[in-house]
Parts: structure tokens; C-alpha cells; sequence
């Protein structure tokens, strides 16, 4: 449908009827992403040799970015190391190590072999301030934030929540920051 990647038909009613993309792109969060991108930035990190990256939603309507990658890189390293060259709605919420990735009799990648990521990874860090007590209790209503991962960044809505109590300036780069321990370290403005 003019050159924008998306697939689309005419119907017997006269309408256009959407059909999906005919690249890999993805829309996370609001945010359109193309994992090969992301793909391509992770291979170059030390240690990897192969690379792929795909969007898997193992919970209903939970896309997340999950890497695969094969040699002997350290995947919480690696994943650091992607958290300086990449935008924070493009890191992976997962990168898995595997001996190799999984392909089909055709030589093609099999994303149904590929196993599902342990994004429980980061330990539990329980609040440590008055403030990171009251944004874990608005964190903990979002269905989606997993308190064993409070570094988690699928609950964006809670920290438009808090941004609302207005406890930050709204000068605060907020989508930076979509983690209770990331809203946590935000400024708070001086009572008047």
C-alpha cells in the first residue's frame, strides 16, 4: 500500500482491508520497530556470532523484544552494552544464549523452536524509600509489572500515573524512565 511496507486488499465492498506488513516491522508500546535492526546492533557486540531478534508475546497482548544469540557473550553484559547504543524502547526485555539457532528444514530461522526468554532474570530489589514504597504500590496495580523485576519496562502507564500525582517536574525525561527504580531516582519539585 504505497511503499509503506503494509498489506493490504480491496474488498468486494470497496474498502481496504489491512493484511499486516510485508517486512518484520513491529509496533511496540506505540513505538514501530524493526527488529533486524536491533539484530544488527547485537551482533556487533563482543563475543556474539550470530544474532536474531524477535518480538514474542507470550501473555496476551505483551509484545516484548526478545534476543537470541549464540558464542560465548555473557547476555546480561551484552544487554547492558545495548542499553548505550540503542533507545530504550529498542532494548530487549531478554537476551537468551543458545549453541545455535534453531532452522528449519529449509535453512530458514524456526522462531516456534526458539525457547521462551526468563524475563524474571533481575533479582527482586524491594523499596528502599518512602517514594519508591509509594510508586512500587502504583506499579503493583498495573497487571502487567512483575514485582520480582522491578527493572522491568512494560508499565509505562504507571509511570504516567505517578508523572500525574505530580511528584516529578514535568521537565523530567519520563520515557526515560519507565521502571519503579528509574522513577524513584526523578527529581521531585520544591513545595510552594
Amino acid at each position: 500500500m504505497y511503499r509503506t511496507g503494509d498489506l493490504a486488499c480491496w474488498g468486494a465492498d470497496g474498502q481496504l482491508h489491512y493484511k499486516g506488513r510485508s517486512d518484520e516491522q513491529v509496533k511496540i508500546r506505540g513505538y514501530r520497530i524493526e527488529p533486524a535492526e536491533i539484530a544488527t546492533v547485537l551482533a556487533q557486540s563482543p563475543g556474539v556470532e550470530h544474532a536474531v531478534v524477535i518480538a514474542r508475546e507470550d501473555r496476551v497482548g505483551e509484545k516484548r523484544l526478545v534476543g537470541y544469540i549464540t558464542g560465548a557473550a555473557d547476555p546480561n553484559v551484552v544487554r547492558a552494552g545495548l542499553k548505550d547504543r540503542l533507545p530504550h524502547y529498542m532494548v530487549p526485555a531478554a537476551i537468551v544464549t543458545l549453541g545455535q539457532l534453531p532452522v528449519t528444514v529449509n535453512g530458514k530461522l524456526d522462531v516456534a523452536a526458539l525457547p521462551i526468554p526468563d524475563y524474571t532474570a533481575d533479582r527482586y530489589q524491594a523499596p528502599t524509600t518512602p517514594v519508591a514504597e509509594i510508586v512500587a504500590g502504583i506499579y503493583a496495580g498495573s497487571s502487567a509489572w512483575n514485582a520480582s523485576a522491578p527493572t522491568n519496562h512494560s508499565s509505562t502507564w504507571a509511570v504516567i500515573r505517578c508523572w500525574r500525582c505530580e511528584w516529578w517536574q514535568q521537565s523530567t525525561p519520563l520515557w526515560a524512565r519507565t521502571c519503579p527504580c528509574g522513577c524513584c531516582s526523578m527529581p521531585r519539585p520544591s513545595p510552594n
